[in-house]
């Protein structure tokens, strides 16, 4: 009797990444009612103009706020050095 190991029989011992931690959305940081206030998400900070990505469900109140928006799907928003 041969034992087989979980690689050899094509077992996975792992956990399998979720579709949804692959496909990532992106928003665009509005600046809010004043046009000028920026956002820290995990520990990143994002000017207006910036575009991030994030898990809806951790920033949906930002948008609700009207601090974020979906990110186009044509050119993203232009970085701090493009803008001059």
């Amino acid at each position: 009797m041969a034992f087989v190991s979980s690689a050899q029989s094509g077992r996975s011992l792992g956990r399998a990444v979720p579709q949804q931690e692959a496909n990532v959305p992106k928003y665009t940081v509005t600046g809010g009612e004043d046009g000028v206030s920026g956002v820290e998400i995990a520990g990143q900070r994002y000017e207006p103009g910036e575009t991030l990505e994030a898990a809806t469900k951790k920033v949906e109140w930002m948008i609700d706020a009207g601090i974020l928006e979906a990110a186009s799907s044509g050119k993203a928003a232009p970085s701090k050095s493009e803008e001059g």
